[in-house]
């Protein structure tokens, strides 16, 4: 439970940071205003959210049996697919926000998960910690 929670934590915060970047790279190239920052904003809050949901859904389902684990993270799964689809409507109506913002939003967690394990960011698990030297 202690390495999700701190999983968690480091994806969070590594997104917030990204989102920081991400906001700063469209000042450079002239596109952040308020409707992409709105955007930006939205995407990011609810990505993250999306994804403590994920972690909160996994850590009950490995406490279930099969059967019901299954269909428990299936109907999770296609709620937070309904949730995404309802921020991007939301973002496509909103007169006050940009949709490419929140699509950004929405795919900063993904990004920052797959550059940390790709460049090593991430704190490394000690593997001799969990499982036994086999002589």
């Amino acid at each position: 439970m202690k390495k999700l929670i701190d999983t968690v934590y480091e994806v969070v915060k590594g997104s917030i940071f990204m989102a920081l970047a991400v906001a700063l790279i469209y000042f450079f190239i002239g596109i952040l205003d308020k409707k992409m920052i709105m955007g930006l904003l939205f995407g990011t809050i609810f990505a993250i959210l999306n994804f403590v949901l994920l972690a909160s859904t996994l850590n009950k389902a490995v406490r279930m049996d099969s059967a019901k684990a299954q269909v428990y993270a299936g109907s999770r799964y296609y709620i937070r697919y309904l949730l995404t689809g309802i921020v991007i409507y939301i973002s496509i109506k909103s007169p006050n926000m940009n949709v490419y913002g929140a699509i950004s939003g929405l795919i900063i967690p993904k990004f920052y998960i797959l550059l940390s394990n790709l460049f090593g960011y991430r704190k490394k698990v000690e593997l001799n910690s969990v499982r036994k030297e086999v002589k």
